[in-house]
């Protein structure tokens, strides 16, 4: 098998990952589930090319039968997955990937051209890959992937100190000393802990019990006393406070990381009170050429990376104002292209 032809089909398919990722975050309000509905659709797709093998280059009646019930069996499998188990659908292009070397190696009996099993094995083999480990993570499993880095990144510096700074002083300027802020993905706390002297208390939230551990400590070892930190997913089971009792929050790096980014937008609009201030800083890795789709399902397949939404500041933008917030703004702190620094307001 052409060891070329497997690595140009690998190849479109990272293309194809990262661009169906980019298509999915922009349907993302009228279409939730763009992307595995797509996905489904397009393993249909692929086991009908065989289908078109058969009938246009004249294959034998058993062959183009074989070739249908592939169609019928990956279109269950699609289908199933597609409306219960996202991650079955990753596991159909697996499994057609084995449809090309079982059936069909070298361009066997004779109607397939001898490429295409080649191209299509890599093209299957990578996108099935990326989607089971794209679909298929939990809540469960990002707090053990935090939990496991803690201590590695509890010790790493902050990549740029400067825009970090500059993030900071324009959230101060925001707050009062009689506020209660809430910061969500507060991680080891370094946020929370330097945002203390500006307000009556601050809360940190994270789904990992590691960062928190750390963040207790530091908040010990510096001696903060008013700052509290939670362990627990931000979803509809956090319930530390009120609806309207929250003079602000924060979410820094933490939005390209939740799996239902307006649900966690309109539940931040519902905890803060009238007038209150939202602060987010987001990698919006839509920005860029990178097929980021694609690499981050590979390294989520074995433990590397945690699950990743990729979108674009624009999206972001308009669901934050689709949430109801105002006085949208973007100040430069210097930051990378892809991230987004977000400042707003909820109405009085």
């Amino acid at each position: 098998m052409n060891v070329v032809w497997v690595a140009l089909g690998a190849g479109a398919g990272a293309l194809a990952v990262w661009l169906t990722a980019r298509e999915a975050a922009r349907r993302r309000e009228r279409f939730p589930s763009y992307e595995v509905w797509a996905w489904a659709a397009f393993l249909v797709a692929a086991a009908l090319i065989y289908v078109g093998f058969a009938v246009v280059n004249g294959a034998s009646m058993a062959w183009t039968f074989t070739e249908l019930g592939g169609v019928a069996g990956y279109g269950l499998v699609a289908w199933i997955g597609a409306a219960r188990f996202p991650r079955l659908v990753g596991v159909g292009w697996l499994l057609h990937a084995l449809w090309d070397v079982v059936l069909h190696p070298g361009g066997h009996p004779g109607f397939v051209p001898g490429w295409y099993p080649a191209l299509c094995l890599g093209f299957d083999v990578f996108v099935g890959v990326a989607l089971v480990a794209r679909f298929g993570v939990t809540d469960t499993d990002d707090a053990a992937f935090w939990d496991g880095i803690a201590e590695k990144y509890a010790k790493q510096p902050v990549a740029n100190p400067d825009a970090f700074d500059a993030k900071i002083a324009i959230t101060k300027s925001r707050m009062k000393a009689t506020d209660v802020v809430l910061d969500i993905g507060c991680g080891t706390g370094s946020l929370a802990l330097r945002l203390a002297d500006s307000a009556a208390q601050v809360h940190g939230l994270d789904i990992s019990s590691e960062m928190t551990r750390i963040a207790n400590g530091k908040a010990r070892a510096q001696e903060v006393d008013n700052v509290t930190f939670h362990t627990g997913a931000f979803d509809e089971t956090f319930r530390a406070f009120e609806a309207e009792s929250l003079d602000g929050v924060c979410a820094y790096s933490l939005l390209h990381l939740v799996d239902d980014r307006s649900a966690a937008l309109a539940q931040i609009f519902r905890l803060l009170k009238p007038g209150g201030f939202f602060v987010s800083s987001t990698v919006c890795l839509g920005e860029s050429w990178v097929p980021y789709g694609a690499l981050i399902g590979v390294m989520r397949l074995v433990g590397k990376a945690p699950m990743v939404k990729i979108f674009d500041k624009r999206t972001l933008v308009d669901e934050i104002r689709e949430s109801g917030f105002v006085e949208i703004s973007q100040p430069d702190v210097g930051a990378k292209g892809e991230i987004a620094f977000i400042v707003a307001r909820k109405p009085e």
